[in-house]
């Protein structure tokens, strides 16, 4: 079977659709990636049409992308990674019930569809991470701040909504007088390197489908600090600290608890190794891909 992500190899997008390429041929499944940002020909898409068997996207614009070049509903695996995608795809007025198949990243997403009226059932698999590539050794105590994502991310498909609140970490490394370390735009390649740098990996986001640093933070041996969205409320148990979605209690429990963490370095080093003990035995990409591959083969 040969499989066809049409997305961008970017960000992390990137991570997760190069990574899927890498385990999927692991299971004797051909799969590549087209960039979507890239101007085809027709000519080119009639060859991709050729040899690939099914086309892999967002459910969202993507989809008219794709018709544009003569691919069909009935060859598209629909993949929803956050909300936005269930809302753009809604937008566009997409069959989602013509879709080869239907999946999500995570089983909010499931619930999310539903409540928007979307009946066709969705399939899920949980995104995963190379568990070896991010291996670091555990911090020993907590002197940094990491904030792995945008500072601020506007849905305008719901209410010009900033749900990433980059903001509230910013105020919390002010009154605790810490350092944050803030991704500046880089290669999502380069991210083993800048979890060395810091001690915590923080997620203040009112939704989050899967919050990937949150999963290669623990698998580098730090601390996820998150409210509870993505892999902290999808997984049982899993590791690190939740914190209340309200902003001024987010702040307030995350001030108290950091400051905590700081005067007692051993329990935050215990809670760092737990962390990574986790993600080895349940992020890593041999834990997950056979659920992508029971949703992307038929």
């Amino acid at each position: 079977m040969r499989i066809a992500f049409f997305t961008y190899p970017e960000w992390a997008f990137g991570a997760i659709h190069l990574s899927l390429v890498k385990e999927l041929h692991k299971e004797g499944i051909e799969a590549n990636i087209i960039d979507w940002n890239r101007s085809w020909s027709r000519e080119e898409f009639q060859m991709f049409s050729r040899i690939y068997d099914v086309f892999v996207t967002v459910p969202g614009n993507a989809v008219p992308c794709l018709h544009s070049y003569g691919i069909p509903n009935e060859r598209i695996i629909a993949i929803a990674h956050g909300r936005y995608d269930i809302q753009s795809a809604l937008a566009h007025n997409n069959d989602i019930n013509t879709f080869l198949k239907w999946g999500g990243v995570s089983p909010d997403l499931a619930q999310y569809a539903l409540g928007c009226g979307v009946t066709r059932p969705m399939d899920i698999a949980l995104n995963g991470i190379n568990f070896d590539y991010f291996y670091r050794k555990p911090s020993t105590s907590l002197n940094t701040i990491g904030y792995g994502g945008a500072i601020e991310y506007v849905n305008h498909l719901d209410g010009n909504k900033d749900i990433k609140r980059g903001y509230l970490i910013k105020e919390i490394s002010d009154k605790l007088d810490i350092p944050v370390n803030i991704v500046t735009p880089r290669s999502f390649l380069a991210m083993p390197d800048y979890y060395k740098d810091v001690d915590c990996v923080m997620v203040s986001s009112t939704e989050e489908s899967c919050g990937l640093p949150l999963m290669e933070g623990a698998a580098a041996g730090r601390l996820p600090i998150s409210t509870l969205v993505g892999v902290s409320r999808d997984y049982d148990n899993a590791p690190g600290i939740t914190l209340p979605m309200d902003a001024k209690e987010y702040v307030d429990n995350a001030v108290e608890i950091i400051d905590t963490m700081r005067a007692f370095p051993d329990v935050f080093k215990t809670m760092c190794i737990h962390a990574q003990d986790y993600a080895r035995e349940h992020y890593d990409w041999s834990k997950r891909i056979s659920d992508w591959v029971k949703l992307l083969t038929f």
